[in-house]
């Protein structure tokens, strides 16, 4: 498990600030679409689920 994290941490190390913070908006907007999708389910489905 730990070299998975010191990988990562490499990865994100060789990274420059602007491409991680492009990186985080394109996971930032899948999230806000499921999210959105989740509460419009939940309103759907009514308080049962």
């Amino acid at each position: 498990m730990l070299h998975i994290y010191i990988l990562v941490r490499d990865v994100l190390l060789q990274m420059t600030f602007t491409q991680t913070l492009r990186g985080l908006m394109l996971l930032a907007q899948p999230a806000e679409l499921i999210c959105h999708f989740l509460q419009l389910l939940h309103k759907h489905a009514g308080p049962n689920v």
